[in-house]
């Protein structure tokens, strides 16, 4: 079992999707923040989208599409 400590985010994470090697959380600010795996547990931060000050509740992928709201 693999522990695994997301950084990046100034307020509480309020959703987490993954899917193959791409992980995504969000947060109660509405930050979202994407990662690619890089090697065994360890993801680095290849994007972030800044949010707007309300809760980012629901994410899903898409294609390559990042599904946010």
């Amino acid at each position: 079992m693999y522990m695994l400590c997301l950084t990046g985010h100034d307020h509480s994470i309020s959703s987490v999707v993954a899917r193959g090697d791409v992980l995504v959380s969000a947060d109660d600010n509405g930050d979202i923040a994407i990662r690619k795996h890089v090697d065994g547990a360890s993801f680095k931060i290849s994007h972030q989208i800044k949010g707007q000050g309300s809760p980012c509740n629901c994410l899903d992928l898409w294609k390559n599409l990042v599904v946010a709201g």
